[in-house]
C-alpha cells in the first residue's frame, strides 16, 4: 500500500513539473534579422510574421527568407527619414501600416510600394497605431491623436493618448547578458564636483540632447528648440534660432566653436560668439567625429559616411567606409593614427583613408550582442564600445595583411595544382564548374581569415570566415581578370593577387570558324547577286526580242549588194512625191514585174509612217498570203526578202529626210515607220555603216 501511494504522489508531482515547464524558443527567422532589437511583431492575414526594428526598418519573414523594406543610401528614402519602425498594424484592406521616429507609413501590398499617410507627421514621432471597429485608423504622435479613415484621408486631430492594446501579438526584447569584460576601478563618482546652469539658461532648455564643452570657457548645449552657447566665464547665453532645433550631435572645431547636426537643417557649424553656417541641408545625418587632421567624419542613417574637409568646404561620400547594406551607424570616432571606427549592430569597421585599406570586426561570444553597445569613444591607443552595463575594449593592430596564392584549381571534379609563379589558368569550352582554392599558408589562423575578390574591376565581394573556395558555375567564353585579397589575424586585408582565368571557345566560336562563316556568306551573296543580275540580262534581251519580233519577222543583216537595189527603185504612184530612180540593169523588165514593183511600192509608201505596218499586213494589201507574197517576190525577181523591201524603202525615205529636213532621230524613225528610235539606229548603220547623225 505504501508503495502505490509513493508511485501516486510521483505521478501528481510529475504532471505538475510538465504542467509548469515552459518551452521557450527564438523568435522565427530573428537570426536573419539585420538588427536585433525588435520593437513588436504581428502576423498577418497571408500568414507572414512582420518585424519592427529599432533602427533596422519593417521585415516580413516567411519561414525562409527575410524582406527588408527600409531606407538606405543605396536603395533611397524607402520608408522616410527614420529607419526606427515602433509599431506596425494590418488594416482592414490587407495593407500593412506602421510608425516611425519620422510618420507613419503604409506598405500597399498590391505593388509593395511605401507613401506616407499624412505629410504633417513626417517630421512627428509615432508612438502608437490601432484600428477602429469600422476599420478606421488612429496614429498617436507627439502631437497628439490623428484620425483617419479606411482610405487614409484626415478626419480629425485630438489630443490624449491611446490606451495599451493587449490584444496584438507584440514582443519587446531586452537583454543585459553581455558580460563583464573589466571593471575600472579608478572610476570614483565621489570626487567629481558640479555647479549648476543659471536659471535663466535652465529654464530655455528643452529635452537636452547632448552637451559639450570646449575647454575653453564655452559649453554648448543641444536640446529640441536647437543650441544654446553658454559662457562660463561670464555666465551670459545665447540661443539660436529655432530653424537649427533637434541638435543630435556635436564635436569640438579645431578652430573654435562645434559643428553639430539639426533635425530639420542638416549639418552646421557654429562659432564660440553662436554665429551659425549650414553646411549640407541632409536632415539624415546622425553621428560626428574629427579626426587629427581637422576633417570632420559625418555619419547618416542609412548606412553613409561622409568626409568634411574645411579647407575646400566640400562634403564627399567615402564608398569604402560606407555600410553597404545600409546598417545605420551608431558610433563613429576618430583614433591617434587617424584611423576612422564605424559602429554599427552587427560588426565594427577599422579605415585607414590613406590607403582605403579597412577590416571587419566580429564577435562569436554568444554573451557579447554588439547590438547593445551604441557609444564607441577613444582613450589612449584603444577603441571602447559601451553599453548599459558592460564595456568592449579593442586594441590598435598595425598588421597590413598577408597576400593570398592559388593553392588548386578543380575543374569539373579533377584538381590541377599550381605554384606561386602560376597567374593565368585555361579551362575547356565544355567546362561546367570550378572552383578555386585559396591560402594565406597562415595555418593558426585560418579558420578566421576572410577572403574577397572581384572580377573584371566590378565590386568587391567577400566570403565567409573561414571559407577560402571561389566557386563558379557555367562560365561564358572569355577571359576573367580575378584580384584576391586576404586578411591577417587583425582583420586587415593584404596585398592583392591578380589572376587571369580563360574559358576557350568551342570550335564554332572561334576566330577561323568565323572567317568560314563570313566566307560561306560572301560566296552566297555573291551567287544571289550574279543570278540576280543574269536573270535581269535575260529578261532584257526577251523584253528587245519581243520588241523586234513585233516589229519584224526575223532580224536579218541587209547585206551591201542591195543598197544599188534601193536607189534603183522608182515612186510611180501619185500619191508619193518622192522619186527613186529606176532599178540597174538586174531589175526585173517584164510589166507584170514593174507593176507589181509599183503596187508593192506604192503600199509601203503609203504606209510609210505605220509603225504597225507589218508583212502580214502588207501580203494581205497585195491580195496574197504571207508564202505567196514570197513566190511573187521571187518572180517579180526583187533580190529582197518582203521584210527587207519594206526597211529598204523606210531607210531610203529616212536618209531623204536626214538630208533635207532638220527633224531629230527620234522623229524621223517615227515618221518613216520604225517603232523605236534605238531599232531604227541600229537597222540604218547595218545598212549605211554609220549612225543617223553622222550621215547628215
Amino acid at each position: 500500500m505504501k508503495r502505490i501511494l509513493i508511485l501516486a504522489i510521483s505521478i501528481v508531482i510529475a504532471l505538475a513539473s510538465i504542467a509548469q515547464h515552459n518551452a521557450i524558443k527564438s523568435l522565427p527567422g530573428y537570426g536573419l534579422l539585420p538588427m536585433k532589437d525588435v520593437s513588436m511583431v504581428i502576423r498577418d492575414s497571408e500568414g507572414y510574421l512582420w518585424y519592427a526594428l529599432y533602427g533596422g526598418g519593417l521585415c516580413r519573414y516567411n519561414g525562409y527568407q527575410m524582406d527588408m523594406f527600409r531606407s538606405d543610401y543605396k536603395g533611397g528614402m524607402l520608408i522616410g527619414e527614420s529607419n526606427t519602425v515602433v509599431c506596425v498594424v494590418e488594416d482592414k484592406s490587407g495593407n500593412i501600416i506602421f510608425g516611425t521616429h519620422r510618420g507613419a507609413y503604409v506598405l500597399n501590398k498590391s505593388d509593395f510600394s511605401v507613401i506616407p499617410i499624412d505629410t504633417a507627421l513626417v517630421h512627428n514621432r509615432v508612438r502608437n497605431i490601432q484600428l477602429d471597429k469600422s476599420g478606421g485608423i488612429i496614429i498617436e504622435s507627439e502631437l497628439g491623436l490623428y484620425c483617419y479613415d479606411k482610405k487614409y484621408h484626415r478626419i480629425a486631430i485630438k489630443d490624449g493618448s491611446l490606451p495599451a492594446d493587449t490584444t496584438r501579438l507584440k514582443f519587446t526584447l531586452a537583454d543585459s547578458n553581455v558580460g563583464i569584460v573589466r571593471h575600472d576601478a579608478a572610476y570614483n563618482p565621489t570626487t567629481l564636483t558640479y555647479h549648476d546652469v543659471p536659471v535663466d539658461v535652465a529654464d530655455t532648455l528643452n529635452r537636452i540632447s547632448c552637451v559639450l564643452d570646449d575647454g575653453k570657457g564655452h559649453l554648448y548645449i543641444g536640446d529640441l528648440d536647437g543650441l544654446v552657447v553658454y559662457n562660463k566665464l561670464n555666465g551670459t547665453a545665447h540661443r539660436n534660432s529655432h530653424i537649427y532645433n533637434n541638435v543630435r550631435m556635436m564635436v569640438i572645431r579645431p578652430q573654435g566653436g562645434v559643428y553639430f547636426i539639426s533635425g530639420k537643417m542638416g549639418l552646421c557649424e557654429c562659432d564660440a560668439k553662436g554665429t551659425v553656417r549650414v553646411l549640407n541641408t541632409n536632415t539624415g545625418f546622425y553621428q560626428l567625429a574629427i579626426n587629427k587632421d581637422g576633417k570632420l567624419w559625418v555619419s547618416d542613417l542609412y548606412g553613409g559616411v561622409y568626409s568634411y574637409d574645411p579647407t575646400t568646404a566640400v562634403l564627399t561620400l567615402d564608398s569604402h567606409v560606407s555600410i553597404k547594406e545600409g546598417d545605420i551607424v551608431k558610433g563613429i570616432v576618430c583614433d591617434h593614427d587617424g584611423h576612422i571606427w564605424v559602429v554599427t549592430e552587427n560588426f565594427v569597421k577599422e579605415y585607414l583613408p590613406e590607403t582605403g585599406k579597412y577590416r571587419i570586426l566580429t564577435t562569436n561570444n554568444h554573451h557579447i550582442k554588439l547590438s547593445n553597445f551604441d557609444y564607441a569613444y577613444i582613450k589612449g591607443d584603444k577603441v571602447y564600445l559601451t553599453s548599459d552595463s558592460a564595456y568592449i575594449e579593442i586594441g590598435n593592430s598595425t598588421s597590413q595583411g598577408r597576400r593570398p596564392s592559388v593553392s588548386s584549381i578543380i575543374v569539373d571534379g579533377k584538381k590541377h595544382y599550381t605554384t606561386m609563379n602560376v597567374s593565368k589558368f585555361s579551362i575547356p569550352a565544355n567546362t561546367y564548374s570550378v572552383e578555386m582554392q585559396f591560402t594565406t599558408f597562415d595555418y593558426l589562423n585560418a579558420e578566421d581569415v576572410h577572403f574577397r575578390y572581384k572580377v573584371n574591376d566590378g565590386e568587391w565581394n567577400l566570403l565567409p570566415r573561414g571559407v577560402n573556395i571561389l566557386s563558379f558555375v557555367n562560365l561564358a567564353k572569355g577571359t576573367y581578370q580575378l584580384e584576391v585579397q586576404a586578411t591577417d589575424e587583425g582583420g586587415w586585408m593584404g596585398e592583392s593577387l591578380c589572376f587571369t582565368l580563360i574559358k576557350q571557345p568551342h570550335w564554332w566560336e572561334t576566330w577561323w570558324a568565323y572567317t568560314f562563316y563570313a566566307v560561306f556568306v560572301i560566296t552566297i551573296v555573291i551567287a544571289i547577286l550574279r543570278n540576280q543580275r543574269q536573270k535581269a540580262m535575260m529578261s532584257l534581251k526577251i523584253r528587245n526580242l519581243i520588241e523586234e519580233l513585233n516589229s519584224i519577222d526575223r532580224i536579218v543583216t541587209l547585206p551591201t549588194k542591195y543598197d544599188s537595189n534601193i536607189e534603183a527603185i522608182q515612186d510611180t504612184s501619185t500619191d508619193s512625191p518622192t522619186e527613186i530612180t529606176p532599178f540597174t540593169a538586174d531589175a526585173p523588165q517584164s510589166s507584170i514585174a514593174q507593176d507589181f514593183l509599183q503596187k508593192a511600192t506604192s503600199l509601203v509608201e503609203h504606209n510609210l509612217d505605220n509603225t504597225g505596218y507589218d508583212i502580214e499586213q502588207f501580203a494581205k494589201d497585195m491580195g496574197t498570203s504571207r508564202a505567196g507574197l514570197y513566190r511573187k517576190f521571187e518572180t517579180a525577181g526583187i533580190d529582197l526578202r518582203p521584210t527587207e523591201f519594206i526597211r529598204s524603202i523606210r531607210l531610203h525615205h529616212a536618209c531623204q529626210l536626214l538630208k533635207t529636213h532638220e527633224y531629230t532621230v527620234a522623229e524621223i524613225a517615227y515618221k518613216v515607220g520604225f517603232s523605236s528610235a534605238s531599232y531604227f539606229n541600229r537597222r540604218f548603220k547595218e545598212v549605211y555603216g554609220v549612225q543617223p547623225l553622222q550621215y547628215k
